[in-house]
């Protein structure tokens, strides 16, 4: 779902960062890590940035139970994400 709203507008950062954030809960940082990244060049600065830039830090440190959005009570799987 995420990735096709990517696609229909791709400069939204907030779709970047809420699938980051998925990334990181199902331990698939490198993909998490591309998120976060676009999230940066589309919005440098601000709060969704800063979020970025923070929860960026904690999934490179594998410390997914530290993530800002409680997500954890959902069930996601690849199939979500396309």
């Amino acid at each position: 779902m995420l990735s096709k709203e990517i696609k229909k507008i791709p400069n939204n950062p907030q779709a970047f960062y809420t699938r980051a954030v998925v990334y990181v809960r199902m331990r698939r940082y490198d993909m998490a890590a591309a998120d976060y990244k676009e999230v940066l060049k589309l919005v440098p600065t601000g709060k969704i940035a800063d979020l970025a830039k923070l929860d960026w830090r904690r999934s490179t440190s594998k410390k997914e139970e530290n993530s800002l959005i409680n997500i954890e009570s959902l069930e996601i799987s690849d199939k979500d994400l396309v």
